[in-house]
């Protein structure tokens, strides 16, 4: 049996993803000694902390957890700059911003009899 990837899995990749290269961009960027980025992330819908912030109906809510390393020889204050700008990649915000989702139905042209 093949095990196709689950959608969250996707997008744990690419949140993993963006983020390595958001920082390896900066580091570079900034000339700091950055050798390698290691991102795990780990998904799960969990009970809200708080019931009444939660938009959904049963107080579940979407929870994603990241814990980064950096490798070479970088200051507290260069990994603590280098894990504030991993917040700052594009995939992130978009997460974290209030999204407007519209769908729309395409129907083909059906075929005009002459």
């Amino acid at each position: 049996m093949i095990r196709a990837p689950k959608a969250h899995e996707f997008l744990m990749a690419s949140l993993g993803a963006c983020t390595n290269t958001t920082v390896q961009m900066y580091a570079e960027r900034h000339q700091l000694p950055l050798k390698a980025v290691h991102a795990t992330l780990s998904y799960a819908n969990v009970h809200a902390e708080n019931p009444s912030d939660s938009d959904s109906k049963f107080g579940m809510v979407d929870r994603i957890e990241m814990e980064i390393s950096f490798a070479g020889d970088l200051s507290e204050e260069q990994q603590q700059r280098l894990l504030e700008i991993a917040g700052r990649c594009p995939v992130h915000r978009m997460l974290v911003s209030r999204i407007q989702f519209e769908t729309r139905l395409l129907v083909p042209d059906s075929p005009r009899h002459s």
